[in-house]
């Protein structure tokens, strides 16, 4: 009986995210982790990408990223979530819609904030002036130095 008890206290807090899954958002640990913010093709849209280095999904849910060339916050929509080791894409068009952020980026270089609503900074990435078509990104995901990349590899691993 006891053993059935704290079975299902584990599993109530598992669901209410009380676990970590998607909870605390202080534990998080991602990454901003490429960029692209010029292109030579008309009409294709600026990009950024996070990578969650964790082994566990991470709700995006409460997180904003602050565009230092306009000053906008943008907030991730409360469904937004990363699986563990993977990576999430946000087209930076201006629109604010579907997901997409209310900024563009800065192909002069500016700096990019990930933070939480309450302002703890999770992460911060300040690049140069762009080329047409490479992107700017970690030599390793999640770490390492920031460089150009002329294959950038938007939702997939840098390496």
């Amino acid at each position: 009986m006891y053993r059935l008890f704290w079975k299902l206290v584990l599993a109530v807090m598992a669901l209410s995210g009380s676990l970590g899954c998607g909870g605390a958002v202080e534990q998080v640990n991602l990454k901003l982790n490429e960029l692209s913010a010029k292109h030579s093709v008309k009409g294709v849209a600026d990009w950024l990408e996070i990578y969650n280095p964790s082994e566990g999904e991470v709700s995006l849910k409460g997180l904003q990223l602050i565009d230092s060339n306009s000053g906008k916050v943008w907030d991730f929509p409360a469904n937004a979530v990363i699986p563990g080791k993977g990576f999430l894409q946000v087209v930076c068009d201006d629109s604010g819609t579907e997901g997409r952020a209310n900024f563009k980026l800065s192909a002069e270089g500016e700096t990019l904030t990930l933070q939480t609503s309450e302002g703890q900074v999770l992460d911060t990435v300040t690049y140069p002036p762009q080329e047409d078509d490479v992107s700017w990104g970690r030599s390793e995901d999640g770490g390492g130095e920031w460089k150009s990349f002329a294959n950038p590899t938007p939702g997939e691993s840098n390496l």
